[in-house]
């Protein structure tokens, strides 16, 4: 991690320490990462996906990009709005913990309005994923269509594996996916989002994918090249 980083990380968790209002983000890079992924899609049409809001701030970013740049149609915002689940199996013993990064669907609907993010275009979409992602009646009702840019932020392999599954049919050549707690779990290949994304490619070869950069100390950005 660099410097500046930890300096950010330690800034913003005081600031919650002490209770001031917030509306930034501990890993600054992201936002960084969002800016390349729109970039690279620029003539990409397609919705954005983001999974995993905490305050909103990425979401913020990625709104003010995908009118920047253009092409966007919609944006989702998928998330508990309670902080993590419960970690169960390889997720468990390391620092994440239930409830963590919580924030109300309230609060981040307020920090949204407060930047004038708010619009007919914009979904806020509310449920833990193994949940809330197989819930045909709700889904139904949103305007989902191809993706151009996915940002998962979810930490966990099991949220991962839920993420990826239900993004699938709306896949499409040059969806750009940003994975925000890639080295995560020491960077070990066999747990979190890289033990997911594996799975995933490997169980569908009609998918491929290339790694494009990385985005700070944390994060990891893919292009897919097919999808048949």
């Amino acid at each position: 991690m660099r410097l500046s980083d930890r300096l950010v990380r330690k800034y913003y968790h005081l600031k919650k320490k002490l209770g001031f209002p917030s509306f930034f983000t501990p890993t600054p890079d992201t936002a960084r990462g969002l800016k390349q992924a729109f970039k690279q899609t620029k003539n990409l049409v397609g919705d954005y996906c983001e999974f995993g809001l905490f305050e909103g701030y990425s979401f913020y970013q990625a709104i003010k990009l995908g009118k920047k740049f253009g092409h966007t149609k919609h944006f989702f915002g998928f998330d508990s709005f309670e902080g993590l689940p419960e970690t169960r199996g390889i997720d468990t013993g390391w620092r994440f913990r239930q409830g963590q990064y919580a924030c109300s669907l309230e609060q981040v609907k307020a920090n949204l309005h407060g930047k004038g993010c708010l619009a007919d275009n914009v979904y806020l979409v509310k449920g833990f994923f193994s949940e809330s992602l197989r819930n045909k009646a709700k889904l139904d009702n949103l305007p989902l269509g191809k993706v151009r840019v996915i940002l998962i932020d979810c930490d966990l392999y099991e949220s991962t594996k839920d993420v990826l599954n239900f993004i699938e049919p709306y896949l499409q050549k040059g969806t750009v996916i940003l994975f925000d707690d890639w080295n995560c779990f020491e960077a070990d290949d066999e747990r979190g989002e890289r033990k997911a994304w594996r799975e995933f490619l490997d169980q569908r070869p009609q998918i491929k994918a290339v790694l494009t950069s990385y985005f700070g100390w944390h994060g990891a950005m893919f292009m897919l090249t097919q999808v048949d």
